[in-house]
């Protein structure tokens, strides 16, 4: 910043009436010339915040695109039973006797082993890895599976559903795992429900 002596060795000493009487020409002068710097200095300023903002956005834009690029496709599913599974996992609960435990949505990979080896495994691998059964009954003592329950809704009707469920009642049958199948319903007679799942337990 220039001071007032060396603006008047600047532009020297001469004085002229202005507007305002009680300043000189120097003055008028000095103060035009400070404001002239205050100005490109905040225009300066002014500039160098915008330069650092666009930086801090461009940065920002990136961040986020590689964090896309690289985030996992997977969110939680908010339906991993359905309704009509959860009302019949409650009933099962108040049935089946304390010494189980009941786990829904049990992947038959999960439930079965394949006695086979080389591309016979894999064959007979790939036809139960994307199946899984509804409800699957187990000891408390040693987790032992002891019976399969599906809920048979009306997509159990469709000719593919019908082909699948005879797979599986295969499957579990080879396996020696007992299976019961119950046609969903709005409500159930839970005295008969219950004879039928303690006569699959024995």
């Amino acid at each position: 910043m220039v001071d007032r002596a060396g603006f008047e060795n600047l532009y020297g000493s001469n004085v002229i009436e202005g507007s305002n009487p009680s300043l000189s020409a120097i003055e008028c002068r000095y103060f035009f010339f400070c404001g002239c710097i205050c100005y490109h200095e905040s225009m300066s300023n002014i500039y160098t915040l915008g330069l650092a903002l666009l930086v801090m956005l461009a940065l920002y834009v990136i961040f986020i695109l590689f964090s896309q690029k690289n985030k996992l496709p997977y969110y939680k599913n908010p339906n991993f039973i359905s309704y009509s599974e959860r009302s019949f996992y409650k009933i099962l609960d108040s049935l089946v006797p304390q010494n189980y435990y009941i786990f829904p949505q049990v992947s038959l990979n999960s439930l079965l082993k394949v006695d086979k080896q080389g591309k016979e495994y894999w064959q007979y691998i790939n036809k139960i890895k994307q199946k899984s059964v509804d409800f699957v009954i187990v000891a408390k003592d040693n987790f032992d599976p002891k019976l399969v329950i599906e809920l048979d809704d009306f997509f159990h009707n469709y000719q593919s559903r019908i082909e699948r469920d005879e797979f599986v009642n295969e499957a579990l049958n080879e396996a020696e795992i007992k299976y019961l199948r119950i046609k969903g319903e709005k409500s159930y007679n839970l005295d008969k429900l219950k004879i039928q799942i303690l006569e699959k337990l024995k």
